[in-house]
């Protein structure tokens, strides 16, 4: 909940960009003095203290695109086909699944959220994430979180330029009344956002979802050698035999003998239904095939069954014959 709150604005921010401006973003950079603090006013017009410091790169546009786009989709009010109510597809994104994995195709048209700053690959290669899968550390479970906060340190330096130069001005896009719902949003995005806690927030979440999954699947909890813990399905049908012994042994003998003839009676229409279905699975057999088929019963101890196949109990015969199987 307290990540979704410092994702809101941010989420505005870029529905009010991707809509509003169309996502018209270009590349910036700013013009700056260094130790301009210490600087006399007589200095002022100094060129050579100036340095020239690139925001968002000409390489990074495509990239910041898709980090609005991603921004877009989460939070939604009423959530589309590519959108969310929650932040769920953000985390995913922090775990490296690819959002477009139905073919290669889908998945070669989707374009990273971040760069990988190289020199040898040209904006192709990136949009196109020609060897890509060799340039992420496989090991950093964190780099897909920091390569997203990086890019929203990004944003918030965009938006704290004034008058929003990386927006790329169009007549028929945005208008005064559009400015001033941005610079409000920009303000509230940046009061809201805190990259350290948010940082510890999904570190924190992702450690009590591996604590869950390992007490699901059972495994060892403790320290390295530990001997491995039931699962919760274990103990659960654990607790479940145990309640049945204790029922059993509190029960008085006549309790008993009733459980007796109930389980008699079960017994007994089970073997009468057996019956029943081996005569008619003979008789269809002999009728349509002209085959004997005989069931055999199975153990009376027995409480697991075999699944049956999707074409069913005569399904490979049928096949075999050329038959069309009914659907149902």
């Amino acid at each position: 909940a307290e990540m979704a709150q410092m994702l809101l604005p941010l989420a505005s921010v870029a529905r009010e960009i991707m809509n509003q401006r169309k996502g018209r973003i270009r590349a910036i950079a700013i013009v700056k003095r260094e130790n301009d603090s210490e600087r006399d006013e007589e200095n002022d017009d100094d060129e050579e203290d100036m340095t020239i410091v690139e925001i968002l790169g000409w390489r990074d546009v495509p990239h910041m695109r898709e980090l609005l786009r991603r921004l877009k989709s989460i939070l939604c009010r009423k959530p589309g086909e590519d959108e969310s109510s929650g932040i769920r597809p953000l985390l995913l994104d922090f775990q490296g699944f690819p959002r477009h994995n139905q073919d290669l195709v889908d998945l070669s048209i989707e374009i990273p959220f971040f760069s990988m700053h190289s020199t040898e690959r040209t904006i192709l290669d990136r949009i196109l994430q020609r060897n890509r899968a060799q340039e992420i550390p496989t090991d950093d479970q964190w780099f897909y979180l920091e390569q997203f906060l990086s890019g929203i340190n990004t944003l918030l330096e965009l938006l704290r330029q004034p008058g929003t130069p990386f927006l790329a001005e169009d007549r028929n896009v945005g208008n005064k009344s559009n400015k001033y719902v941005l610079e409000e949003l920009a303000e509230k995005c940046i009061e809201a956002w805190d990259e350290e806690m948010f940082r510890a927030q999904y570190q924190d979440w992702w450690d009590m979802v591996i604590r869950q999954r390992q007490l699901s699947t059972g495994g060892a909890l403790g320290e390295t050698g530990a001997e491995p813990q039931p699962s919760l399905t274990e103990l659960s049908e654990t607790i479940r035999d145990t309640e049945i012994e204790l029922s059993i042994a509190m029960a008085s003998k006549d309790q008993l003998k009733m459980v007796l003839r109930r389980l008699q009676a079960l017994r007994d229409d089970h073997e009468s239904r057996f019956s029943i279905m081996s005569k008619i699975v003979n008789e269809v057999g002999q009728r349509e095939m002209n085959e004997n088929i005989i069931v055999t019963d199975p153990d009376s101890n027995e409480t697991d069954f075999p699944k049956l196949s999707i074409p069913g109990l005569l399904g490979k015969q049928l096949l075999m014959a050329g038959e069309v199987l009914p659907v149902g």
